[in-house]
């Protein structure tokens, strides 16, 4: 297959482009049409002659393959551990295959596969580790707060850090900490050893006595080499010991990873574990914070409750892992569908709540019923076979009369009556 051509780039939409290799027809247009669904940009190919004439155009976001191609000359993996190495950085790659051997899957895995999917193939939760793979890949810069009294090493490191594309503070003072800590949110301290007022171990037992602060990792840096002194810094407060010097390559490694784990670490602590989404306490606390910001600046503001109809009835007839694949999918879709600033949470089981900053309750009832519709056409499987669930909606806009409390009870009261007009509707408060 020819190499893609230099003019071939990544989408810069808003929308996700993925490309789909799959012979069989009816599958791959299933595939097509649910993506799309879900807000991605997806294109089904049945060849790979086809395939390569679109890659030499553009670069997709992601691609999906399967391993079976009876067509072809080659198998679905062959083709895309050829294709990863022709390009100058790998494709994120998901696999459908009839088999699931372990050999099958560690081929994959040498293609570069982030995802194995057995058919048929569950498409809401193909679509789950898409967006598992494109947070990771483009999350938002780690934040590294930096406490040195050496203001050139410090002014280094942070140039070497911004290098790598993080955000960077410098502190020389340790009074300071609280307010960089509070304004700053860190997710790495890097902390000098030896300072004249007040040592690395003093300043990391002061933080740790916050416990806001206690899933910040702490780095020391210092050219101490006694390995005992450096085990009792540790043992202090403190996650792990640099030596001075240390290489460019070193110190964004390590930096790296340990911001990697705090991110992960702090996401699962708040957002809830299935959806991804916000809890409880912390989608109710984004009501009260749009509430005041729009009474504010004036302008309207939304709070949506959703609920996915008629869930217990799924979890009987098809199990609850059945019904876990349709909150999550709700989840992605209502993600996908609403904007960045828009905040979401799970509010409790199949309950979501939406909360939509600068937008009238008209406007939010537009975009809820397009989800609501685009909800409707996904098809589940499992063992008692396909499904499909729709969801009811309650939206409730912001006003002076009205506190945190009475406008989540407001759209809780408009998704009752939806519930009660027959379901499968957006109703506004009235």
């Amino acid at each position: 297959a020819p190499r893609p051509a230099r003019k071939a780039t990544r989408s810069d939409s808003g929308s996700r482009h993925i490309y789909i290799l799959e012979e069989e027809a009816a599958a791959g247009e299933s595939m097509r049409l649910t993506l799309n669904n879900f807000g991605y940009q997806a294109e089904h190919f049945n060849s790979i002659a086809g395939l390569d004439a679109a890659l030499q155009q553009h670069l997709p976001d992601a691609l999906i393959v399967d391993v079976n191609l009876p067509g072809e000359s080659c198998s679905g993996l062959d083709y895309a551990a050829r294709l990863q190495q022709r390009l100058d950085a790998p494709l994120p790659l998901l696999v459908l295959t009839q088999q699931d051997d372990f050999a099958t899957q560690l081929q994959a895995v040498r293609a570069g596969a982030l995802g194995f999917f057995a058919k048929p193939v569950d498409i809401p939760q193909l679509e789950s580790r898409l967006e598992r793979c494109f947070a990771q890949q483009h999350g938002e810069p780690y934040r590294v707060l930096i406490v040195d009294d050496d203001q050139d090493l410090a002014s280094r490191y942070s140039l070497v850090l911004r290098g790598a594309g993080m955000l960077v503070e410098v502190l020389r003072e340790p009074a300071q900490i609280f307010a960089h800590l509070r304004d700053f949110n860190p997710e790495v301290v890097l902390l000098d050893v030896n300072m004249p007022d007040c040592t690395g171990p003093e300043l990391a037992q002061i933080i740790r006595c916050n416990d806001d602060w206690l899933r910040i990792p702490i780095i020391y840096l210092s050219a101490e080499t006694d390995i005992a002194k450096q085990m009792s810094a540790l043992i202090k407060a403190g996650d792990d010991f640099v030596s001075k010097p240390i290489s460019d390559h070193a110190l964004v490694a390590t930096v790296f990873s340990r911001a990697q784990r705090a991110r992960l670490l702090s996401n699962a602590l708040a957002r809830d574990s299935l959806t991804g989404l916000l809890k409880h306490g912390d989608i109710k606390e984004q009501v009260a914070i749009e509430l005041e910001r729009a009474l504010r600046s004036g302008d309207r503001a939304s709070v949506a409750m959703l609920d996915i109809d008629h869930f217990k009835r799924v979890n009987d007839s098809h199990g609850h892992a059945a019904g876990d694949n349709v909150i999550r999918a709700l989840a992605n879709l209502l993600r996908q569908r609403l904007r960045r600033i828009d905040s979401l949470g799970r509010y409790g089981g199949e309950e979501f709540l939406a909360v939509l900053p600068d937008c009238p309750p008209e406007q939010a009832r537009l975009i809820l019923d397009e989800i609501r519709q685009r909800f409707a056409e996904l098809r589940f499987i499992a063992e008692g076979g396909e499904f499909s669930c729709t969801l009811s909606a309650g939206i409730a806009g912001t006003d002076v009369h009205s506190d945190a409390e009475q406008l989540r009870e407001r759209a809780d009261k408009a998704l009752y009556a939806a519930k009660h007009g027959g379901r499968n509707q957006v109703r506004l408060a009235e």
